[in-house]
């Protein structure tokens, strides 16, 4: 599923509803897309291309979410790390996912700050590497999952079975859950 396609087809819909609200932010699709946007092509200038895994440590926020669309936007992996790991954990993770860049609190900004807002032209290939999550299980020591393009569709089906379909975009729903999960 090209879940950045999606994305930018709903924000042209409707860009001034709210895409997130956080605290006391509000950003309207049409802010969103600008910024997905800059990032995708920021991680482009860091020379991120298809296939390439970026990892993520932010707490939520929505950096992280714009995170997501624009490494999916390139064809590119995302490594989501909770913020909570030790510096350890990381750094392992790192190693055993090869992320060829860390997006973090510290770098973020910075990387958006000179992007272009032209959204990137990339053809998504379905059975490329779209997430490697890490989890811990029962061991406690984090192991990867992998998730290909094709498969995010099923959280798409799964938002279908809830009732919340594209039909009702553009309205307000709430996510308590870690974004690196």
């Amino acid at each position: 599923m090209d879940v950045n396609a999606k994305f930018q087809q709903v924000a042209k819909e409707v860009p001034r509803k709210p895409f997130i609200i956080f605290k006391d932010e509000v950003i309207t699709y049409q802010q969103a897309v600008i910024r997905v946007n800059k990032l995708a092509n920021a991680l482009v200038k860091q020379g991120i291309t298809a296939n390439d895994k970026v990892a993520v440590c932010l707490s939520n926020c929505p950096e992280y979410i714009f995170s997501y669309l624009a490494v999916f936007s390139l064809g590119a992996a995302i490594v989501p790390l909770d913020a909570r790991l030790t510096d350890e954990e990381i750094a392992g993770i790192l190693k055993h996912s090869e992320a060829v860049l860390l997006v973090s609190k510290s770098n973020i900004t910075q990387l958006m700050q000179e992007a272009s807002a032209n959204p990137p032209n990339i053809k998504i290939n379905e059975d490329a590497l779209a997430v490697l999550y890490y989890t811990s299980g029962t061991t406690g020591k984090p192991k990867a999952v992998m998730a290909n393009y094709r498969s995010l569709d099923n959280a798409t089906e799964t938002m279908r079975f809830a009732g919340l379909d594209e039909q009702k975009f553009g309205q307000v729903e709430i996510c308590a859950l870690p974004l690196s999960h």
